[in-house]
């Protein structure tokens, strides 16, 4: 009698092919949440149907299964990467595919013991856990293709952001999916799932207008055409700026090295009266090739108030050294706070800045043309988060294309529409008090990593599932 139930148990369970391919279409429907579709009402649809079909999976069928989700997410949502490294993008899509078939693998080994947690706080404990580690611990610490900034992009979801930042978001959509993954079970608790998260990305959403507003201006110009940078950065008199703003390697050496230029950029500040920050090399010592990507900021009146080291060099390019400190520096409307590109990719350094008591971001980048628009738009969406977590207004100003301005909400309030030279002027606004998320909501993510390690070591007895 034993064996002839444990033989139906065994024919009623999904095959692993079935799984995989399932999971596959699962995965092709989540990608349609980034740009450029931006359908972020199906985001906790494909993570419900990925959930759904780990049910009863063993840990090396969850592993595969997972697998097969995350490859066509990736290679759907990161196609751009073929711009960056041509048929090497097949292994980098694989690489970013482990972390679904590691979530699959821990869910389905959390799920075959007695449970001592329910599932619908098991799951996304355990993607934000793999989330904290893809971003902030494991190499190369990227948030690119993050279900929480696509759905930051096309819900209202900045409360939570301010409280949780983007891991708050995300256990949110992985628990909103485990609901409706379990409609079978529990169809009213489901079908609400669904209709609520269909009623949030219905919200009206509009860009806050600053009442006391600074103005500043964001410059797009390719690396060392001096010429255009300079020409995009003078008004008339009678016309006011606050701040001047350009690229990342707005110079491709160090401009203290050339005298003349150096005075003329501090010209340049004191002559419009605006604080001034553009990218270039930090060359210490010319008698190496050490460097590092930096940031320099120029007062009002020409006085140099400090450099920024980029904290965070993009990994498989040769960025320069990576700078430690997050320094915020004075202005005459305020505190401003300095990150450059790929700085943003993890919460910490904006999570620094503000903690430092900065009441704007300003983030010279650099998103080369030949990467597309597509690339420009998913960076774009990282920059808002950290604006909603942090509850301060960024502008960033890019080669071409990326130059734009968000609310502290993460609501994009100005930018560019094309790849070319130009340049634009942004009321924004100063931050005067901060967020849950930088007075300890950032520990939300961490606590998450603890609590699901402690779940996947704690001993616990194995369901009988044959």
């Amino acid at each position: 009698m034993t064996e002839q139930t444990g033989h139906s148990n065994r024919s009623d369970r999904t095959s692993l092919p079935t799984r995989c391919m399932v999971a596959a279409a699962a995965g092709a429907l989540l990608s349609l949440a980034f740009p450029p579709y931006r359908f972020v009402f199906v985001i906790p649809l494909a993570l419900a149907v990925f959930i759904a079909v780990l049910e009863e999976a063993s840990p090396r069928e969850g592993f595969i299964t997972g697998i097969c989700f995350g490859y066509p997410w990736s290679a759907i949502t990161l196609f751009w990467l073929t711009r960056l490294f041509g048929s090497a993008s097949i292994s980098l899509w694989a690489i970013a595919a482990c972390w679904p078939a590691l979530f699959g693998a821990a869910l389905a080994w959390c799920s075959s013991r007695r449970a001592r947690i329910p599932a619908w706080l098991a799951a996304p404990a355990l993607c934000v856990a793999l989330e904290v580690l893809r971003e902030q611990v494991v190499w190369p610490r990227t948030s690119v293709g993050g279900i929480a900034y696509a759905a930051l992009g096309g819900a209202p979801l900045w409360p939570i952001a301010a409280v949780a930042g983007s891991y708050g978001v995300s256990f949110l959509l992985v628990m909103l999916a485990t609901q409706i993954a379990r409609t079978r079970f529990r169809p009213r608790i489901g079908i609400a799932a669904l209709a609520s998260w269909g009623a949030v990305c219905l919200l009206p959403r509009s860009p806050m207008r600053p009442e006391h507003p600074v103005v500043i201006r964001l410059v797009q110009a390719q690396s060392e055409d001096d010429s255009v940078h300079f020409a995009l950065s003078t008004v008339p008199a009678r016309r006011r700026l606050d701040a001047i703003l350009w690229s990342e390697y707005s110079f491709m050496s160090d401009p203290r090295w050339n005298p003349k230029l150096w005075q003329k950029l501090r010209a340049l500040a004191a002559d419009q009266h605006a604080l001034f920050v553009f990218g270039a090399r930090d060359v210490p010592n010319r008698s190496t090739d050490a460097y590092f990507n930096a940031a320099f900021v120029i007062g009002s009146n020409g006085t140099v108030l400090g450099v920024h080291h980029k904290n965070h060099p993009v990994p498989m390019f040769r960025d320069g050294t990576p700078g430690r400190d997050a320094r915020v520096f004075p202005a005459a409307f305020g505190r401003v706070g300095v990150a450059i590109c790929y700085d943003l990719d993890s919460p910490d350094v904006s999570l620094r800045l503000a903690r430092n008591g900065a009441q704007l971001l300003l983030a010279p980048s650099d998103n080369p043309a030949r990467w597309g628009p597509v690339q420009n738009a998913q960076q774009r969406q990282i920059l808002r988060m950290r604006s909603a977590e942090t509850g301060l207004w960024l502008a960033a100003a890019d080669t071409a294309g990326s130059t734009f301005a968000c609310d502290s909400h993460g609501a994009s309030v100005a930018r560019v529409v094309t790849a070319g030279p130009t340049m634009i002027d942004v009321p924004v606004a100063m931050a005067h008090r901060t967020t849950i998320f930088v007075r300890g909501g950032w520990m939300f993510g961490w606590l998450c990593l603890v609590s699901a390690l402690v779940a996947i070591a704690a001993p616990g007895d194995r369901k009988q599932v044959a």
